[in-house]
This record gives C-alpha cells, structure tokens and sequence, in this order.
C-alpha cells in the first residue's frame, strides 16, 4: 500500500506532496488543478512511462517522483534530469533505461492499473464484462498462480501416491524376501560352532604335523645310528688298512730311496766310462810322445 507521494517538477506540480489513508483514496480538485498529473507520475514511477521529457515541468529543475510503501522502509524515487535518468532505493542507484522497470523497484512496488483509477475511467468493474472482470480478479488475487500450485500440487501429489504405492509394493515384496532368510539367525550360530570346529581341526594339523616332523628326526637318528655301528665293526678292518697302508708308504719310500741310488749308480758309472775313455785317449797319446825307451830310468 501506498502510503505517501511526493512530486517535484512533474507538469503542473512544482512540489507536491500527499499522504494516504489505508484503503481506498480519492483526490478531488478543481479543474485543471493537477488531480490527474498525480496519476500520471505515479504512473511514471511505477511503468517508467511515457519516454521522453514532454512531462517534465517548463520552469526547469530535476523531475522527482518519490513515494513510500508500507512492505518497504525503502522509499522509491524515480529522478530524470539533463544528465541523469534513474531509479533510487534508499542509496541504491539504478539505470532505466529503454522504459524498464528495475525488478528491485517492481518488487518493492507491486502495484498495476489496478490499483488506481482516473477520473474519466469507466467504474470500476460495474462497467465490464464477465471475462474482463474474471481477468482483473484473477490479476488482483493471483488465481492464475494459484491454479498453477494447485496444478502442481496436484501433480505433485500424484506423483507422490504413485511413489508410495511402488515403495509399498516394494516393501510387501522386500518382507516376503526376508522371509526367506530367517534361516541366517540360525545360521550364524552354526557358523561360529564350524569356525571353532575349524580352528580345532586346524591345530590338530599342527600337532600331526610336528608328529610327522619327530618322526622323521627319529628315523634320521637310527640311520645315523646304523652308521655308526658299522663304522665300528669295520674299525680292525680299519686298523689293519692303516697298518698296510703304513706299511706300503715305507715301501714307496724305499723304493723311492733305491731309485734314487740306481740313479746316482748309473750317473757314477757314466763317469766312470768317461774317465776311462779320457784315460784311454791319455795313454795312447802318451804312447805316441814317449820314446820305446825311458830316457829318466832307461828302462823300455
């Protein structure tokens, strides 16, 4: 609702400013005395009509159109002058600009036709016909919009019974699967006796395990033992290995020894040959220098 309007330099109003009561509000005047120039500058302000500056007042000054709601603490001010051509929300400034409407100034406004009327205007309503007046109820009350959150709740709630009855057909057959499966209780319980059945079974292994592993140690010591024994009966037999054995070592040393002299003998009678054959050569070379007979002793 509207509660004040001020005017400044809007064609006959210089600066003009009015209070509203609640409800309906009517301004009377003498003829040419600006009753409908109010009009027209809330309607300035709120449609951003007409374009152009034909409206604005011959004596000069910035046109100024300014007016308070009761949805809003925010005053709105439509402002036009040689430079400036703009909406205010307190000391928000806004453009307009090719006739439009800012949505922040709309939306503080909400206002239309009808919500004010001229004087040469037919009476409201009475003057209409049934369609025309079902358009302006529907535009006063919003009905399109409520048949529209009708529709879609409607559709919505169809959409929500057919989800219901797919969930609570889903729920009757998802009880009738776990029906089958009461068996699990029970079951769990003869798990837990096979897991301990198992971990027995298991520890038996290892116990037959460790049998198998003596056992076999066992086996190892008694062929060890075998052995042994036969290393002791055969140890005569040992003992007189190493006796003949010992015996065969002073033997090869012998033989050994003897070789050696029989190499030292046939190197000894090799020289004994060459001295000879060297003696030999010296007595017949001595033969051919010494005459038939001595001359020391005479002797022939």
């Amino acid at each position: 609702m509207i509660e004040s309007l001020k005017i400044q330099n809007y064609q006959s109003h210089n600066d003009t400013e009015l209070e509203f009561d609640k409800g309906v509000n009517v301004i009377v005047g003498a003829s040419d005395s600006g009753k409908t120039a109010v009009l027209r500058a809330l309607g300035w302000l709120v449609t951003n009509r007409p374009l152009g500056d034909s409206f604005r007042s011959s004596w000069g000054g910035a046109t100024m159109v300014e007016t308070k709601t009761s949805n809003s603490a925010t005053s709105v001010v439509r402002m036009k002058s040689d430079g400036l051509n703009e909406y205010r929300l307190g000391k928000t400034t806004l453009k307009a600009l090719k006739g439009e409407v800012p949505q922040e100034v709309d939306k503080i406004l909400n206002l239309s036709n009808v919500n004010y009327q001229k004087q040469m205007d037919a009476p409201f309503i009475l003057s209409m016909s049934s369609g025309e007046v079902a358009r302006y109820l529907n535009q006063i009350v919003n009905l399109d919009k409520i048949d529209k959150a009708l529709y879609e709740v409607g559709r919505r709630l169809r959409e929500e019974n057919t989800s219901l009855s797919f969930a609570q057909k889903n729920l009757k057959q998802t009880t009738e699967e776990l029906e089958r499966y009461d068996w699990i209780d029970g079951a769990e319980a003869e798990v837990c006796e096979i897991e301990s059945i198992h971990a027995g079974i298991i520890d038996i292994e290892n116990d037959v395990a460790a049998l198998v592993n003596l056992l076999d140690r066992i086996e190892d010591v008694g062929v060890q033992r075998e052995q042994i024994q036969t290393t002791l009966t055969m140890e005569p037999k040992v003992e007189e290995a190493v006796n003949l054995y010992e015996a065969i070592q002073k033997l090869e040393n012998e033989v050994s020894w003897a070789q050696f002299a029989l190499r030292k003998y046939s190197d000894t009678d090799t020289q004994l040959q060459v001295v000879s054959d060297t003696l030999g050569r010296a007595e017949k070379e001595f033969h051919k220098l010494m005459p038939d007979i001595c001359p020391l002793c005479g002797r022939g």
